[in-house]
């Protein structure tokens, strides 16, 4: 796996496998744990955040339809992705490093690998920061699952 060491960020939390249930942390971005088995894709997805906050983000799907998602800066990170990888059978490899922009892609299974996972949607900015982002051109953007993603989880309860 060629991939770069996460900066150090409380932010950023922290990842787990173990006994099959995956775990994550963080006072930012909150915290969940599932089975793996109930994750039925896992993708990764890149924004215009950094360097300053994290850009960079795991996407774990379940078998419901909800998405879950994790700082790829967590600590654990390397760790978690070779059990990942052990429990499924192949590699959980990582492809957005040099991204800088609104970017996602399956992970797996590898019958979607390499598709987007998210629709990327320009949005107009709102609330108080929203003179500001309109100045500096910040752009404001909605991601959700492609129809493509929704119909695969939605054949695979």
């Amino acid at each position: 796996m060629n991939v770069a060491p996460p900066p150090v960020s409380p932010e950023s939390g922290w990842i787990t496998v173990h006994d099959a249930r995956l775990s994550y942390g963080s006072a930012q971005y909150g915290s969940w744990e599932r089975s793996v088995s109930d994750v039925v894709v896992i993708g990764e997805y890149t924004n215009q955040s950094g360097p300053f906050r994290d850009d960079y983000f795991f996407v774990f799907v379940t078998r419901s339809g909800e998405v879950l998602e994790a700082s790829f800066y967590a600590r654990g990170r390397d760790e978690a992705l070779r059990q990942l990888s052990g429990i499924l059978g192949m590699p959980i490899d990582p492809a957005l490093c040099n991204s800088t922009d609104f970017r996602s892609r399956v992970i797996w299974p590898l019958a979607l690998r390499d598709h987007p996972v998210y629709d990327f949607v320009s949005v107009p900015p709102q609330g108080s920061w929203a003179p500001l982002q309109r100045l500096l051109r910040i752009p404001a953007v909605a991601r959700s699952l492609t129809a493509e993603l929704r119909a695969y989880v939605a054949s695979h309860p």
